[in-house]
């Protein structure tokens, strides 16, 4: 695979502008052959799954953690809290490892949700999403959103929380 053709691509479903010649050329890209080819630009996988004949993997380019202040209740002190912020990611799903979907978003910033212990609050920003429907691409914008989902939940979808943690720790 031309590393040049991997990075057209890349760069045309950031901007959610695909041409055919892209699209056909991850038509015939099993995701296996996807995934080592972009290991080097996108080295935090932190979702990986397979449930029967579909595999789904989750991969960023980089982390960076913010730190957070807080109000300690009762205290005139600030705490801080390190969040980690997923940067460039790239989700991808695939049936007998050929791509069905691709989705690409600028971030994923994930922090404690709520009130219910081992929630996690997750917002996604903008980004587009190469489907597979039938024998036809589509190019759909992804809007920003935000969910609340309990780490069991995540857990089961394949997300790596070792990924998310910084190297000190």
């Amino acid at each position: 695979m031309a590393t040049g053709q991997m990075n057209d691509l890349l760069n045309e479903l950031q901007e959610g502008k695909l041409d055919s010649a892209a699209i056909e050329f991850l038509a015939g890209m099993h995701l296996s052959e996807l995934i080592a080819n972009l290991r080097g630009q996108y080295p935090v996988r932190f979702q990986e799954r397979a449930i029967g004949r579909k595999r789904e993997v989750g991969m960023a380019q980089s982390i960076r953690f913010n730190l957070t202040p807080y109000r300690v209740p009762g205290s005139r002190f600030l705490s801080m809290h390190l969040r980690p912020v997923l940067q460039r990611c790239l989700l991808v799903s695939a049936y007998d490892d050929l791509i069905s979907e691709v989705t690409h978003v600028v971030g994923i910033r994930i922090r404690p949700g709520g009130t219910q212990a081992g929630a996690l609050l997750l917002k996604m920003g903008r980004g587009y999403k190469l489907d597979r429907d039938a024998d036809v691409w589509l190019v759909k914008p992804i809007e920003p959103k935000a969910v609340t989902l309990s780490e069991d939940f995540l857990a089961r979808r394949g997300w790596n929380f070792d990924a998310l943690v910084p190297l000190w720790a």
